[in-house]
């Protein structure tokens, strides 16, 4: 691939467009490479462009628009986040579930976006959508997003529950019985990434149900990350008591 630090902008949103249309879902690096640079140049004129592509009749170019709006601009600052916010939030109406998607991403990303009209598309069919909301509502503390998350860790889709259990047990600081039967409730998913979202997140909050979940754990020959990380918080909690 060519310097992309060495195009032009014109250069580097053409090369943006080409790409899109042989990888129409961004499954490839490079594809992703393009659009981290046109983020990191993070001017006016990129920003022009990104809401050109917002409203575009192609549904890739809409979806290209709401990856570069969603980290457009140097990272901790998000220049162009105020002015971003209502075009992504036009998107969560789109017909095209991956730009919608994409827009929830987006939002997720600059922390913006308003919670109750994120939290009613956790009902979508799609899986893909529902999965996009729990990531954007992990960071969110208000009662009405805490609750969707709740709902979503019960979600049929594997991976949508996944997320949603890591939004509430580690993302979320919040506590409370509802939080802590949801995190239990997981204990025993099918899913294993989901069961050591939820063990860490009931250690965290010092639950003993989660304690001996880790403890039964250790003793499978797959030990997930979060096990670990988990069985590591309930050993220095000891090393304090002690």
């Amino acid at each position: 691939m060519a310097d992309l630090t060495a195009l032009s902008d014109a250069e580097l949103c053409a090369l943006a467009v080409a790409a899109m249309e042989a990888d129409p879902e961004h499954d490839r690096d490079e594809s992703w490479a393009i659009v981290s640079a046109l983020r990191r140049r993070g001017s006016q004129p990129m920003f022009d462009q990104a809401r050109a592509w917002c409203g575009a009749r192609d549904a890739g170019l809409r979806r290209l628009g709401a990856n570069v709006l969603g980290q457009l601009g140097p990272a901790g600052e998000r220049p162009f986040a105020s002015v971003s916010t209502p075009l992504l939030e036009g998107l969560l109406g789109d017909p095209d579930e991956s730009v919608v998607s994409c827009a929830l991403t987006a939002l997720g990303h600059l922390g913006t976006g308003d919670t109750a009209t994120i939290c009613a598309l956790a009902s979508s069919p799609s899986d893909r959508v529902r999965y996009s909301v729990a990531w954007c509502l992990g960071r969110r503390h208000q009662p009405q997003a805490l609750a969707t998350l709740i709902a979503l860790s019960r979600d049929l889709d594997a991976e949508v529950r996944d997320w949603a259990t890591f939004g509430l047990g580690s993302l979320a600081d919040a506590d409370g019985p509802e939080i802590r039967q949801a995190l239990v409730d997981r204990l025993d998913d099918d899913d294993a990434e989901t069961r050591a979202e939820a063990m860490l997140g009931l250690v965290r909050r010092n639950d003993p149900r989660g304690d001996h979940a880790v403890a039964a754990a250790l003793t499978q020959p797959d030990v997930r990350s979060q096990v670990q990380e988990a069985a590591d918080l309930i050993a220095q909690r000891g090393r304090v008591d002690d």
